[in-house]
């Protein structure tokens, strides 16, 4: 056959939607059996959208008309599908989610299969409880209607915890229970112990006692061993043993090892697993589980300079900051296009931290808000990650001992040296020989630029003043002397604009008035 192929990628801080589609001319013979001639286009699209912060719905559809014929044609039957599902998660801590699928096969009539779950997770703080709870009703051509509930909790302390599954399962009229108890004992720093009593229906009984250490020879060799028991109506007591070992090979490779002695007899089973090239992106498309591939996500967006600071890039006005690095956990990372774009696309799912290399920006800009954001990356999706910058600005002024407190610096009243002048960002400077300083590299906006009374001359007062300003309140520095008061630095606010220069910034350093003598 011959087919085009069609992709669409679209995400935003409230939604993602990706969709593929195909259509071609197909001549062969499906999987189910049925002959194929002619024309056929197939699609599958899913999304997410964000309702609220803590409120969001996702929807999957899947189409393949008969005469499609997919890359895996004959290994497996294509099928449609319809899914939609509702999450709420007011806290960290407390999930709910609703979901229904419907699906059918469209080379087989009566091949209608529905699936509702509904599921509850509650994951509270260390030394709480936790509770997952998942209930299912389904009706299926085989099996007819039926459904499922399964509930697990779990307790942890600081060195062992408890944990207790029940489940129970009704199909055709039949229905079966079955519950576990057990507890995980934390020998040493690695090693565990963990053991186990499961209670099943028509009075089965199955026990296991489990060792496992992850950590031998520098974490590349795990092991583990067990021993086991089962007991049913129909069949007497029956003790087994197993024992299993992994070993992490060069390239991502490992080697699994699996002995057991049952009831049967024993059994020894080896497998060798890994992926054929050794990028983190290729070991996942090897996998030819789904699971699989939805373990990785990516992050993608735009380094500019926000000229016009409204908070979003506007094409024409803002300006793209290109050959600036991106990062993500400080391992993965990539630089900025011509358009101040990028994309990591082997990032696997969960909590990751992107952030600018800031020995890539350009000395003269500033990074507007965070220079790093943590951000939660969903399998499958792409989450978008955009960093603002802008030129910076400086202040500049003088600071000198004013004798006479007119505010004018005067030609025999002298400069001050060593003086400290700090922003409320942080930034800081002292004055030269001439008294003069420099506050560079700020970041556009409303500052406020503060005296440090502590390098100033004892029994002295300080007033500051704007360029055509008026003086503001200063404070006071006292001198060394027993319950002599310490007050405030002198702060003057200034605005700063990006790429100039804010000056005659002026503070005023006076001899502090005689105190008046009371009677």
């Amino acid at each position: 056959g011959q087919m085009l192929t069609a992709g669409l990628r679209a995400s935003s801080a409230r939604y993602a939607l990706r969709a593929d589609f195909g259509v071609g001319t197909f001549a062969g013979w499906q999987a189910e059996g049925v002959e194929t001639d002619g024309a056929g286009a197939a699609a599958d699209v899913s999304g997410s959208f964000n309702l609220r912060d803590d409120l969001s719905v996702q929807g999957h559809y899947t189409f393949n008309s008969r005469n499609f014929m997919a890359a895996q044609a004959g290994a497996a039957s294509a099928a449609n599908l319809r899914s939609v599902g509702l999450t709420w998660s007011p806290r960290r801590w407390l999930t709910a989610s609703v979901t229904d699928t419907a699906s059918s096969r469209p080379h087989q009539r009566d091949s209608q299969e529905r699936f509702t779950t509904a599921t509850f997770n509650l994951t509270p703080p260390r030394y709480l409880t936790s509770l997952f709870v998942s209930h299912t009703e389904y009706r299926t051509a085989l099996a007819g209607g039926g459904s499922y509930t399964l509930v697990n909790a779990s307790k942890n302390f600081d060195r062992w915890s408890l944990f207790a599954n029940a489940s129970r399962i009704k199909n055709s009229g039949d229905t079966y229970q079955h519950a576990q108890l057990g507890a995980r004992l934390r020998l040493r720093e690695a090693d565990s112990l963990q053991i186990s009593q499961t209670f099943g229906g028509n009075g089965t009984l199955a026990g296991t006692l489990d060792w496992l250490t992850p950590s031998l020879l520098s974490k590349r060799v795990s092991l583990g061993a067990g021993l086991g028991y089962s007991r049913s109506a129909n069949s007497p007591f029956r003790p087994y043993q197993r024992l299993n070992a992994s070993v992490n090979l060069p390239f991502r490779q490992t080697l699994h090892v699996s002995y057991g002695h049952l009831q049967t007899g024993s059994q020894l089973h080896l497998s060798l697993r890994g992926p054929l090239f050794f990028t983190r992106r290729a070991g996942a498309e090897a996998d030819p589980s789904a699971a699989a591939l939805k373990r990785y996500g990516s992050v993608s967006g735009r380094v500019y300079q926000d000229l016009n600071f409204n908070g979003r890039y506007d094409a024409g006005v803002d300006q793209p900051q290109a050959n600036v690095r991106v990062r993500v956990d400080g391992n993965l990372s990539v630089t900025t296009d011509g358009s101040g774009t990028y994309r990591i696309d082997n990032a696997e799912a969960g909590e990751h931290t992107v952030a600018l290399d800031l020995l890539s920006v350009r000395a003269d800009l500033t990074i507007l808000g965070d220079e790093s954001r943590a951000v939660s990356l969903s399998g499958g999706f792409n989450t978008v990650v955009d960093f603002r910058t802008a030129r910076t600005g400086r202040v500049t002024g003088a600071v000198w001992l004013d004798a006479n407190g007119d505010g004018v610096q005067d030609a025999d009243e002298k400069p001050l040296a060593d003086v400290r002048v700090v922003t409320s960002t942080g930034r800081d400077t002292l004055t030269d020989e001439s008294g003069q300083f420099v506050v560079a590299d700020l970041a556009p906006g409303l500052h406020v630029l503060v005296v440090d009374v502590k390098t100033l001359p004892d029994e002295t007062i300080v007033r500051a003043f704007a360029a055509a300003g008026q003086p503001l309140p200063g404070a006071r520095r006292a001198g060394a002397k027993d319950g002599a008061q310490t007050p405030a630095a002198a702060s003057l606010q200034v605005t700063v604009v990006a790429g100039a220069e804010t000056g005659d910034i002026r503070f005023a350093v006076s001899p502090k008035p005689p105190e008046r003598k009371q009677f």
